[in-house]
């Protein structure tokens, strides 16, 4: 049988998206309208459902918050939609069970990859090339989570990863494998053809090292499937810790990267080179 997602969500432009991505990644959805008509069709189909997408009705939250514990409680992921921010109902929401929530307005390729994350992150996904959103991160995409965490207020942090000596598809299977092991409310983005943008909403300045230790563990853990030349390095950030704009965190993290591949490279000892090139190795090695 194949897979489906539960889906209530009114907004049109929004369900629009949310429809067009399930249906591009070969998986069903089923709509409910009720309390009644969930419960239904959830035990009618239950093995085959792998994620709810629901949109909270703040006239009704309490059946809302109700519905999540039990589909969550059933081992399916639950994706929650609000028009906005109240901690109160999203600090219960997230305590009982659900995986991520979404604060419209919301820029459509956030929404698409929000929607993308969790279904691959699924128990039941499949772990296949067409399941892979080729969507290249740009400012705005960064802007939009910006402007999620301060209406949260709450940090985030950025990790940007470079590869040499990739192929395309290595790259993409690296994507599927690092989403397996970050958190449901973390994004992957492509940022080029060599570079992967993450962005880790609820991470703090003192927890982006786990978050970059999580990207080279992939490396090491799948070694044999990357070819010998294959090199990787990684740079974290935060906001607002950091910077405060999109640009300006861009910005820090492409010269990180830099700094990372140039430490990378050096070879013998400080004996070894000029005064010119040990300032510039100790200006970034007290930058970092």
């Amino acid at each position: 049988m194949r897979k489906k997602i539960l889906v209530n969500v009114n907004a049109f432009a929004v369900k629009k998206v949310v429809l067009s991505t399930i249906v591009g990644l070969d998986y069903d959805f089923i709509e409910f309208c009720s309390e009644e008509d969930l419960r239904f069709k959830f035990t009618l189909l239950k093995d085959s459902i792998i994620l709810m997408i629901h949109e909270i009705n703040y006239m009704t939250y309490k059946k809302d918050l109700e519905l999540i514990k039990v589909i969550s409680g059933n081992g399916v992921k639950t994706l929650v939609i609000t028009d906005r921010y109240e901690s109160a109902i999203i600090d219960e929401a997230m305590d009982i069970g659900a995986n991520d929530i979404l604060v419209l307005p919301l820029k459509e390729e956030v929404l698409k990859n929000k929607v993308v994350n969790l279904i691959e992150g699924s128990k039941f996904a499949k772990i296949e090339d067409a399941a892979i959103a080729k969507v290249f991160v740009d400012e705005n995409m960064i802007d939009s989570e910006i402007a999620r965490a301060d209406r949260g207020k709450y940090s985030i942090s950025l990790v940007m990863v470079e590869f040499t000596g990739i192929l395309d598809e290595e790259v993409e299977w690296f994507m599927v494998k690092l989403r397996a092991k970050l958190r449901e409310t973390d994004i992957v983005f492509r940022y080029s053809a060599v570079k992967l943008l993450l962005i880790c909403p609820f991470t703090t300045k003192e927890n982006v090292v786990e978050v970059e230790n999580k990207v080279r563990a992939v490396r090491s853990e799948n070694f044999i499937h990357f070819r010998m030349k294959v090199a990787l390095f990684v740079y974290g950030i935060s906001y607002p810790k950091d910077a405060k704009t999109s640009t300006d965190l861009l910005v820090l993290l492409d010269g990180g990267i830099k700094n990372s591949i140039l430490l990378g490279n050096i070879r013998g000892t400080f004996s070894d080179f000029n005064k010119a090139d040990k300032e510039t190795y100790v200006k970034i090695l007290k930058k970092r």
